[in-house]
């Protein structure tokens, strides 16, 4: 029975997870033509907003600045798995599975609320 509960906990939260992330990449999508600067500008006038729609705003901009910097756009599971990190979850991935890309979405977020930090283990 708890095993059961357990399955169905996890495939609820999967599908929020994959709702949002579909969400942002099609916000990130829609920033492609917006210059640096502006991205800079309205990442920054999200500052002291903790609200879910900020956060996937906020996500977004992040998603198409790695993509413009490091020429890595994050892949949904990546974004899934960020968004399960920004709910103070634990988010396993497995080598290979960027998992450095990852963490710097909500390590971004958590910074511009307030002071984050980050540590791996190899």
């Amino acid at each position: 029975m708890i095993k059961q509960l357990d399955n169905y906990l996890l495939g609820r939260s999967v599908r929020k997870y994959r709702a949002e992330a579909q969400i942002i990449q099609h916000h990130s999508l829609s920033l492609g033509g917006v210059p640096d600067g502006s991205l800079a500008n309205s990442f920054q006038n999200l500052r002291g907003r903790t609200d879910r729609e900020a956060m996937q705003v906020g996500f977004a901009i992040i998603v198409e600045m790695a993509d413009r910097t490091l020429g890595k756009r994050p892949y949904e599971v990546q974004i899934m798995g960020a968004l399960a990190m920004a709910d103070g979850r634990i988010a396993e991935m497995a080598t290979g599975e960027g998992k450095t890309l990852t963490a710097a979405l909500p390590l971004a977020w958590n910074g511009l609320q307030t002071r984050a930090h980050a540590m791996t283990v190899n």
